[in-house]
């Protein structure tokens, strides 16, 4: 036999079992799935209190926040859960439910218990979390509708006026604190400067931005010192060089008169015959210039030319002593030389006398410098400070006109927690689910311990297998008529009803929990006259008829609380 002839052959034989055995599997489910549907009549039942609330930043003040703030003003973003859900909020929201609930005529009222299940089912949550702007949802599920509303709702608005006051107070505190360590820095300015100034008048040649500083002078003078002496030097030697210059120089001076020399005119007389006599012996005699008159000749005029080339060509004719104007100018130059030097030395003399004295003014040059410093150091230090505190007096004094003006942080309640209608445990759907799955196991079971009990044979196939005797025929089960028409009467009427009344019982469960969870203001009108429910017509919207009794808020209007403004940076 094939895998899947098996596969098929069982599938048949459970098909068969759930055919045979079908009413073993209908009722047990049909109980287990009313008994899920009247225990989620009865189970207790958790209600969803939520409400919104929001921190927007104005962007007017970006810029200051961005720059910092005092540790204050970001409390309220860093500890809002603790804010929120504090012991401190839940003692002030304790005691305000305490004296509403007494007043309303409810004396028991379990405040350790309450405070517990706060604690551990409220949650604070962000939808929006930004610099300009935190969007905060505030849940708490609890088993009375009316109480979970009131909780959340006076939560919001505690923390809301608790913030607005906290912030108030800091800011206040801080500009009086700020505004005291200002006017203390600024008194403090005022005496380091007179202090400066007084110090400035007593020692004002020892103070090193001064113009007339001793460091300064004392630097010039040496200059002057140096270039005096390099001065008197240059002098002095001048001076020198001038009376060296007279002791050589002679008061008078010759006077020379210089002629032409004879000599040199009686050898250029003789030169100019002997070239006559050449041009003759040459010219008018013929005679070659190897001649020997000729060669003679002209050794005669090569020894007259190289006579007058040695000769002097003027000669002193007459000599005179004459006053020399170089020794008087030597003179004058001496006398005025000597004058300047003296003028030098003098000054020169006066000059080291300053410098001693300023010298002697410079030794204590360090200290005063030093005592100046620290004086001036005073002063930058105490400026900063102030420049801190009126900084911070100015972020303060901003927030407090943003608070004022509703321009800093807006604390907004943007949804309060409107009165609820149904709860959100248990889930209609997840009981359903129960029901059905409970159901089809409970009848599965049924059906599978009553085939398993179940001793008789379906087919003489298995007698056969079971026994291992031989089957030489069977006879098929003798029915009456009476017998096969109650049998008739059972599956066309009796069986069909039985199972329409399940399913009505199902439906009816069914219908009634739906009511009971989602619908709980019809459900509460079919309880208490189901007579004139039925007869006025159901109404299944949302809300509750307009004929029924309003109730009133436990928590102030949104319009009375809609937008509180706390600076926060």
């Amino acid at each position: 036999m094939s895998k899947r002839s098996k596969q098929s052959e069982a599938l048949f034989e459970v098909w068969h079992v759930l055919v045979k055995y079908r009413w073993r599997f209908i009722v047990p489910a049909f109980l287990a799935a009313t008994l899920v549907l009247a225990v989620g009549m009865v189970l207790p039942r958790k209600y969803k209190a939520e409400a919104t609330f929001e921190r927007r930043n104005d962007m007017v003040l970006a810029e200051i926040i961005s720059r910092g703030a005092p540790r204050t003003m970001q409390d309220p973003r860093q500890s809002l859960t603790n804010e929120v859900l504090g012991d401190s909020a839940l003692d002030e929201l304790l005691d305000q439910l305490g004296s509403q609930l007494t007043a309303d005529g409810k004396s028991q009222f379990d405040r350790a218990g309450l405070r517990a299940d706060l604690k551990r089912k409220a949650t604070v949550s962000y939808d929006i979390s930004s610099t300009e702007l935190d969007r905060v949802r505030l849940i708490y599920i609890g088993d009375e509708a009316e109480l979970s509303q009131t909780i959340v709702n006076k939560l919001v608005h505690n923390y809301i006026d608790r913030t607005r006051k906290q912030i108030e107070d800091r800011l206040s505190q801080s500009a009086k604190f700020f505004s005291d360590e200002a006017d203390r820095s600024r008194k403090t300015i005022e005496a380091l400067e007179t202090q400066q100034l007084t110090f400035e008048i007593d020692h004002a040649q020892l103070l090193p931005d001064s113009p007339n500083s001793v460091q300064t002078s004392l630097t010039e003078i040496q200059r002057d010192v140096s270039e005096m002496v390099q001065k008197r030097d240059t002098l002095a030697s001048k001076v020198d060089g001038l009376r060296k210059a007279v002791l050589i120089t002679p008061k008078t001076t010759p006077v020379v008169i210089h002629g032409k020399n004879p000599e040199l005119t009686r050898l250029e007389d003789t030169l100019r015959l002997l070239h006559a006599k050449y041009e003759e012996l040459t010219g008018v005699l013929k005679m070659k210039s190897k001649h020997p008159d000729v060669l003679a000749l002209q050794q005669q005029i090569d020894g007259v030319r190289e006579t007058i080339a040695g000769t002097q060509k003027e000669v002193v004719v007459q000599t005179s002593h004459v006053s020399n104007s170089k020794h008087a100018e030597f003179e004058l130059l001496l006398s005025q030389s000597i004058g300047e030097l003296d003028v030098t030395e003098r000054r020169l003399a006066q000059i080291q006398t300053q410098a001693a004295k300023l010298d002697e003014q410079s030794g204590s040059l360090f200290s005063v410098r030093s005592d100046y410093r620290k004086l001036s150091r005073q002063i930058e230090d105490t400026q900063r400070q102030l420049s801190f505190w009126e900084d911070n007096l100015r972020l303060v004094a901003v927030s407090l006109a943003a608070e004022s003006g509703d321009r800093g942080v807006r604390l907004a309640v943007i949804k309060e927690c409107d009165p609820i209608l149904r709860p959100v445990s248990p889930n209609l759907s997840q009981i359903l689910l129960a029901a059905a799955l409970l159901g089809v196991i409970i009848g599965g079971v049924s059906v599978f311990y009553a085939h398993r009990t179940d001793e008789t044979f379906g087919s003489t196939e298995r007698l056969a297998e079971t026994f291992n005797l031989p089957v030489f025929g069977a006879v098929s089960e003798i029915i009456s008529n009476r017998e096969r028409r109650m049998r008739r009467l059972r599956n066309m009427i009796v069986f069909p009803v039985k199972a329409t009344v399940m399913a009505g019982i199902l439906i009816v469960l069914t219908g009634i929990l739906y009511l009971n969870l989602e619908k709980p203001h019809v459900y509460e009108e079919l309880r208490r006259d189901p007579v004139n429910f039925f007869r006025n017509g159901a109404d299944f919207s949302g809300g509750v008829k307009q004929s029924s009794t309003k109730a009133t808020p436990l928590t102030p209007p949104l319009a009375q609380a809609s937008s509180v403004s706390i600076d926060r940076r």
